[in-house]
Protein backbone atom coordinates (compact mmCIF):
# COMPACT_ATOMS: atom_id res chain seq x y z
CA UNK A 1 0.00 0.00 0.00
CA UNK A 2 2.75 2.32 1.07
CA UNK A 3 3.98 1.78 -2.62
CA UNK A 4 0.51 2.76 -4.13
CA UNK A 5 0.87 6.36 -2.22
CA UNK A 6 4.10 6.92 -3.34
CA UNK A 7 3.54 6.37 -6.90
CA UNK A 8 0.34 8.68 -6.48
CA UNK A 9 2.09 11.41 -4.80
CA UNK A 10 5.01 11.07 -7.77
CA UNK A 11 2.70 11.66 -10.24
CA UNK A 12 0.78 14.55 -8.28
CA UNK A 13 4.06 15.65 -7.42
CA UNK A 14 4.70 15.89 -11.22
CA UNK A 15 1.54 17.26 -12.46
CA UNK A 16 2.15 20.01 -9.97
CA UNK A 17 5.40 21.03 -11.61
CA UNK A 18 3.44 20.48 -14.58
CA UNK A 19 1.28 23.34 -14.11
CA UNK A 20 3.39 25.42 -12.55
CA UNK A 21 5.81 25.54 -15.79
CA UNK A 22 2.69 25.79 -17.81
CA UNK A 23 1.63 28.82 -15.61
CA UNK A 24 5.20 30.26 -15.83
CA UNK A 25 5.34 30.04 -19.83
CA UNK A 26 2.02 31.74 -19.94
CA UNK A 27 3.36 34.36 -18.11
CA UNK A 28 6.38 35.18 -20.27
CA UNK A 29 3.93 34.47 -23.45
CA UNK A 30 1.18 37.25 -21.75
CA UNK A 31 4.98 39.46 -21.40
CA UNK A 32 5.73 38.77 -24.90
CA UNK A 33 2.51 39.90 -25.99
CA UNK A 34 2.32 43.08 -24.22
CA UNK A 35 5.54 44.06 -25.04
CA UNK A 36 4.96 42.97 -29.36
CA UNK A 37 1.50 45.39 -28.38
CA UNK A 38 3.70 48.72 -26.80
CA UNK A 39 5.64 48.04 -29.69
CA UNK A 40 2.87 48.40 -32.30
CA UNK A 41 1.33 51.46 -30.34
CA UNK A 42 5.18 53.07 -30.50
CA UNK A 43 5.50 52.83 -33.87
CA UNK A 44 1.94 54.09 -34.96
CA UNK A 45 2.71 57.41 -32.90
CA UNK A 46 6.34 57.39 -35.15
CA UNK A 47 3.95 57.44 -38.20
CA UNK A 48 0.96 59.32 -37.08
CA UNK A 49 3.78 62.05 -35.85
CA UNK A 50 5.33 62.35 -39.44
CA UNK A 51 1.71 62.59 -40.90
CA UNK A 52 1.32 65.62 -38.88
CA UNK A 53 4.93 67.24 -39.85
CA UNK A 54 3.85 66.76 -43.76
CA UNK A 55 0.10 67.99 -42.87
CA UNK A 56 1.53 71.13 -40.90
CA UNK A 57 4.29 71.53 -43.71
CA UNK A 58 1.45 71.39 -46.50
CA UNK A 59 -0.81 73.62 -44.40
CA UNK A 60 2.00 76.15 -43.78
CA UNK A 61 2.68 76.25 -47.79
CA UNK A 62 -1.48 76.39 -48.32
CA UNK A 63 -1.81 79.68 -45.94
CA UNK A 64 1.25 81.26 -47.86
CA UNK A 65 -0.19 80.65 -51.12
CA UNK A 66 -3.64 81.98 -50.02
CA UNK A 67 -2.03 85.20 -48.39
CA UNK A 68 -0.92 86.21 -52.26
CA UNK A 69 2.88 84.94 -51.99
CA UNK A 70 3.69 83.93 -55.74
CA UNK A 71 6.44 81.79 -54.55
CA UNK A 72 5.91 80.21 -51.10
CA UNK A 73 9.02 80.25 -48.87
CA UNK A 74 9.76 76.89 -47.33
CA UNK A 75 11.49 76.57 -43.84
CA UNK A 76 15.07 77.47 -45.17
CA UNK A 77 13.41 80.77 -46.63
CA UNK A 78 14.04 79.51 -50.29
CA UNK A 79 11.71 81.23 -52.73
CA UNK A 80 11.10 78.46 -54.59
CA UNK A 81 8.96 76.12 -52.04
CA UNK A 82 11.62 73.25 -52.39
CA UNK A 83 13.90 71.99 -49.55
CA UNK A 84 17.27 73.75 -50.23
CA UNK A 85 20.61 71.40 -50.03
CA UNK A 86 23.23 73.58 -50.27
CA UNK A 87 23.97 74.07 -53.75
CA UNK A 88 22.93 77.39 -55.27
CA UNK A 89 20.48 76.94 -57.76
CA UNK A 90 21.25 77.32 -61.30
CA UNK A 91 19.52 76.31 -64.71
CA UNK A 92 22.47 75.31 -66.60
CA UNK A 93 24.34 72.51 -64.37
CA UNK A 94 25.98 70.58 -66.79
CA UNK A 95 27.34 73.89 -68.95
CA UNK A 96 30.48 74.69 -67.78
CA UNK A 97 31.55 78.35 -67.69
CA UNK A 98 34.21 79.70 -70.45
Amino acid sequence: MSAEKRIRSDEAEKEERTERKLAHLAKIAKNQIAEDALQVQRDHVAVFKRYVAHFEKVHAYDLQRSEGSEEPKDAAGNGDGEENDGRKDSDNDDVKDE
